[in-house]
């Protein structure tokens, strides 16, 4: 005869604790060190540029070995192209701009909801996506053009459909993205200019937060003046 225990609540509960996944831990870990390579790769790229930046300093600063790379990421380019991705992920998430161009908000408000969005996720302290960015675009890479159709034409699109709605300009109107230009600009040359050695030489001094505020309000002027034309 087999005599059966009663299993109290606290020995029932430390065989749950037992029998949980343990994968579970090293997916989070994984998932870290992903995270602290990207992180560490990207000052790296910023400050000496991607054909200066070796695996070796990667690895020293991140305190991983060159397997930990491999394996994350398949070698230091598929390292650099996910830093790149990682760059277009900070400055404006698909998901968030398809939210704003999909909401419910008022043609002007989602203008407005999006310069809000693009100034609060661009322009940062010490920023080295910025930094990492500008040299991608002065002294291109191979992968350029990979991450430009992957990650900024979907995004440009739902931010031309933003611009379209509020101005009244259809989608393949000329009009429609010589006012994106216009407006975005001044933008694109604060922040890839924010970090610049050449910005402390500058003989005028504005603190950022107040450049950016009359820049928002340069633009909302501007666009309001074209909106017109397309009455």
């Amino acid at each position: 005869m087999v005599i059966m225990r009663p299993t109290s609540a606290k020995s029932s509960a430390i065989r749950k604790i037992k029998m949980k996944d343990p994968s579970l831990s090293t997916r989070s870990d994984g998932l870290e060190t992903r995270n602290r390579i990207i992180e560490c790769a990207g000052e790296l790229f910023a400050r000496d540029g991607y054909e200066k930046t070796t695996s070796k300093s990667i690895c020293k600063m991140a305190r991983v070995n060159q397997a930990a790379v491999n394996y994350h990421f398949g070698s230091r380019d598929g390292l650099y192209v996910a830093v790149l991705e990682e760059i277009q992920d900070r400055f404006a998430r698909l998901d968030t701009l398809t939210e704003i161009q999909t909401s419910s908000l008022t043609p002007l408000k989602k203008i407005e909801s999006f310069f809000d969005f693009y100034i609060t996720s661009t322009f940062k302290k010490d920023n080295w996506p910025v930094q990492v960015w500008s040299r991608e675009l002065l002294d291109p890479s191979p992968y350029l053009q990979t991450i430009i159709t992957k990650k900024s034409l979907p995004k440009f699109f739902v931010i031309s459909k933003i611009f379209s709605e509020y101005l009244g300009f259809p989608t393949d109107d000329t009009r429609l993205y010589a006012a994106m230009l216009t407006v975005m600009s001044p933008f694109a040359i604060a922040c890839l200019g924010q970090n610049h050695p050449l910005t402390e030489q500058s003989p005028v001094k504005i603190p950022k937060k107040e450049l950016l505020h009359q820049l928002r309000t340069n633009a909302m002027l501007t666009l309001q003046a074209l909106r017109h034309t397309a009455e």
